[in-house]
């Protein structure tokens, strides 16, 4: 799928090489925001989307006064974060052979989660005019996303572990060397994730100022449809007390990309005559 999205934008390329054939050609650099989040799929745990920025640039090139075909380039950021308050069980056994149950208590644990993409859109344009200053544009196509910046870090709570031996029916709690302990620590760090290939939508109007240039203003909307995560089996707090990111272990199932947000920019149009 990805193979087939490069030979159809190394097809936009070189059609962009004949583009003086054509009625009109345009480039659109913009900037925007909004609700920009990572969608989990997320054992026992309240998710909460973030805003972020989107930076591009479009290349259009048109074929008559309506349709028209265009590629770009841009920057997007996304933020959400997963909070717990969970308990869970392990069966487990002790260096001394005895089995237990590993007890993991999480207490308003707060994690979040920050993305920034590099993106490649393709797609088609429809244009209506509704008078001589005043143009509507209508995109839509793939686009494909790759994470260049990911980072996490935990902003709030606490993870308790104990030791359940039902045999004597006794709970130990704080014994580091067993892997009981109270973890009340802040990590941070990265994570790995897999490119987005999605569908985008981008709708806006165009404003002229001169006969080259226009003011841009419009929405747009990205989702992308593959899973992004790169899926784990550990826990989130091993026996040796070290922390694993929520996304890196086995409570996440699941990322998709989605934004949705207004944007701003200007147009710079070239007409060319067929020689």
């Amino acid at each position: 799928m990805m193979k087939r999205f490069f030979v159809a934008l190394s097809a936009l390329t070189i059609a962009a090489s004949a583009a003086c054939q054509t009625t009109e050609r345009n480039l659109l650099v913009a900037v925007g925001g909004g609700q920009h989040q990572l969608f989990y799929k997320f054992n026992d745990g309240d998710k909460k989307g973030g805003l972020g920025y989107n930076i591009n640039t479009r290349y259009s090139i048109f074929f008559n006064s309506q349709w028209g075909a265009s590629a770009g380039l841009g920057v997007s950021s996304y933020k959400s974060s997963v909070t717990l308050n969970v308990k869970s069980a392990t069966p487990s056994v002790d260096s001394e052979g005895d089995s237990y149950e590993l007890r993991t208590s999480y207490n308003q644990w707060e994690e979040k989660h920050s993305v920034v993409t590099f993106d490649i859109p393709l797609g088609i344009t429809y244009r209506s005019t509704l008078s001589p200053k005043i143009r509507m544009s209508y995109t839509f196509g793939g686009i494909l996303q790759l994470p260049i910046k990911t980072y996490y870090k935990v902003n709030d709570g606490g993870i308790i572990t104990s030791g359940y031996y039902s045999k004597w029916n006794v709970e130990l709690f704080n014994i580091p060397e067993q892997g009981f302990r109270t973890y009340n620590e802040r990590p941070s760090g990265n994570f790995s994730l897999r490119p987005s290939l999605g569908l985008f939508a981008d709708f806006g109007t165009n404003y002229s100022l001169s006969e080259k240039l226009s003011l841009y203003v419009g929405a747009y909307g990205t989702y992308g449809f593959n899973n992004l995560l790169k899926t784990d089996s550990q826990t989130i707090l091993n026996k040796n007390g070290e922390y694993q990111s929520m996304l890196k272990s086995d409570r996440a199932s699941k990322i998709n990309i989605l934004s949705v947000g207004l944007k701003i920019g200007v147009t710079w149009s070239q007409f060319c005559v067929k020689k």
